[in-house]
């Protein structure tokens, strides 16, 4: 299931010039003199999709270097919440991808540089887990065996760790910065405080709703204002207002997409909360939501569920609804979904 989070990724670093702009401001500057830019394309998901269980926050370019014009993959992983596994899932994502696409058996496997934008709490897990059932039991042998076992290198780019001015500092476009400002710092803020950090991005966003495109601004300002209803509980008329005071133009779409928001949870049944006011409502229903599907989910991957866990998903908050989502793909436990293990 792909989170606010993913689709908000995804909308923005899938384009190639907003990828080349994120990407050679955070690779090695050796690494980014060898590649040959004007290649860089998205892969196709029929490159992938056949064979492996992929997450949802993943994104496959391909580039060629100057030198020999030879083949490499790039490998994008959009992270929102720590996964003990994904060190190992991203090891089975790379073996494939180097292999993929041999020509003959004798022919060499292409390079993957794998690149992993996280913005969870607590320290980015990327380590194996082959031998992590021993750590209680024999942390020594624990610590021998996870030595032995196929260690991957990543270039990572942690956003909590990253202040407000180093993104802006970036030579990022304007879509790309609003982009990671936004998944850094909207989740968990106050109502109040997400309008000020509206007033305070004004410069970008104005530059985001004139940007050509692709996506072209209008677009892209929408997607963006779908995004802020999701992980903040700022009301709608304050994001309006806010909105086409920096944009300094009328504003429509945020409307629209409430509407449309709103008509998505009536959809799912959800309709209490929204009689209550439209954003504590969209809320509630949007959350309500996203239990119902996660408890699909882990219904379909486990089978009957322990009588525990239903109301435990459905009183969850959204942040742990994230979480348990990320991890459901991957998680071989039950326990493991929920961080137990």
């Amino acid at each position: 299931m792909r989170t606010p989070h993913d689709h908000w990724f995804h909308f923005s670093f899938r384009q190639v010039h907003h990828a080349t702009a994120w990407l050679r401001a955070h690779l090695p500057p050796a690494l980014v003199a060898r590649i040959d830019w004007s290649t860089l394309r998205l892969c196709s998901e029929r490159l992938h999709g056949l064979f492996l269980r992929l997450g949802v926050g993943d994104l496959i370019f391909e580039a060629r270097l100057r030198e020999r014009r030879l083949r490499v993959f790039l490998l994008l992983e959009h992270r929102s919440h720590a996964d003990s596994g994904l060190h190992d899932t991203l090891v089975r994502y790379s073996v494939h991808l180097a292999h993929s696409q041999r020509r003959t058996r004798n022919s060499p496997p292409i390079p993957v540089i794998t690149v992993v934008l996280y913005h969870g709490t607590g320290e980015l897990e990327l380590h194996p887990r082959h031998a992590m059932a021993l750590a209680d039991r024999d942390p020594e042998g624990c610590q021998l065996l996870s030595a032995l076992q196929p260690q991957l290198h990543c270039i990572t780019h942690d956003l909590g760790k990253t202040t407000e001015p180093e993104i802006r500092a970036r030579h990022l476009t304007p879509l790309g910065t609003l982009t990671l400002l936004s998944l850094r710092f909207l989740r968990g803020l106050s109502p109040g405080d997400a309008i000020a950090a509206l007033d305070r991005w004004g410069e970008v966003l104005r530059a985001v709703d004139q940007d050509q495109g692709p996506p072209v601004g209008e677009e892209a300002i929408a997607t963006f204002g779908w995004y802020l209803l999701h992980v903040t509980e700022a009301p709608i008329h304050d994001v309006h207002m806010a909105l086409e005071r920096n944009l300094q133009r009328k504003e429509t779409t945020i409307m629209s997409t409430a509407e449309k928001l709103r008509n998505e949870g009536r959809d799912q049944g959800l309709s209490q909360g929204l009689s209550q006011g439209i954003s504590q409502g969209l809320s509630q229903g949007l959350t309500q939501g996203r239990a119902e599907t996660l408890l699909r989910q882990l219904r379909r991957r486990f089978g009957e569920l322990p009588p525990s866990t239903e109301p435990r998903v459905r009183n969850a908050r959204p942040s742990e609804l994230d979480q348990w989502t990320d991890r459901v793909l991957d998680a071989r436990t039950l326990a493991e979904v929920f961080g137990e293990s």
